[in-house]
């Protein structure tokens, strides 16, 4: 099977894009005659050539459906010889746990005896996604994973710096389970820090 990289337009659905491919309007290296211009009946997407496919609906955004289950889509037409009919059926769970199972990747961030508290700060709270189960895909935890980390800690650090009991005076609580990542921000240690520059 040859694969054709092929730009995705914003706001489109599988079933639009594979409309527009066909159609010759996103890439001009695939266009198929009327008579072959089928409906499909299903596309699959991976994140790699060999697999493993996850069906996925028509109706979903297609970008978001490449960020979630890869950029390896194919569609399969009524005419084609696998068809929904002939593959085996697949049991939605045991992908639903499959997938699950995959989505334990995580950020790294370094640590070290020089490290600041903020630095450790962002290593603690992977640590605690870890403990937690969870993660992202492996395609995703170095870009989406890391900066979700770093927003959250730089939100913690925001709450911390603030003083978290005058927030939950003013009725602003942290959840229960951030509560462990406050009381890091040392308020003496700054000011000493602001006075010796």
């Amino acid at each position: 099977m040859n694969w054709i990289g092929v730009p995705v337009p914003k706001d489109i659905t599988v079933g639009q894009f594979y409309d527009d491919l066909i159609a010759g309007k996103i890439g001009s290296e695939v266009r198929l005659d009327n008579e072959d211009h089928l409906q499909p009946i299903k596309a699959e997407f991976s994140s790699n050539i060999t697999g493993p496919f996850n069906v996925v609906s028509m109706e979903c955004n297609m970008i978001e459906a490449i960020e979630v289950w890869g950029n390896r889509v194919q569609y399969y037409q009524t005419n084609s010889s696998t068809s929904l009919l002939s593959k085996t059926p697949i049991n939605i769970f045991s992908q639903i746990m499959n997938d699950v199972t995959s989505l334990n990747n995580l950020p790294t961030f370094t640590v070290s005896e020089h490290s600041n508290a903020l630095e450790k700060l962002r290593y603690d709270i992977v640590e605690w996604i870890r403990e937690n189960n969870g993660g992202w895909s492996k395609d995703t935890a170095m870009t989406t994973g890391k900066e979700f980390v770093k927003d959250l800690a730089a939100a913690l650090w925001y709450v911390d710096k603030c003083d978290p009991e005058k927030l939950k005076n003013r009725s602003c609580n942290i959840p229960v389970e951030m509560e462990q990542f406050t009381g890091r921000y040392d308020v003496i240690r700054r000011k000493k820090s602001k006075r010796t520059v």
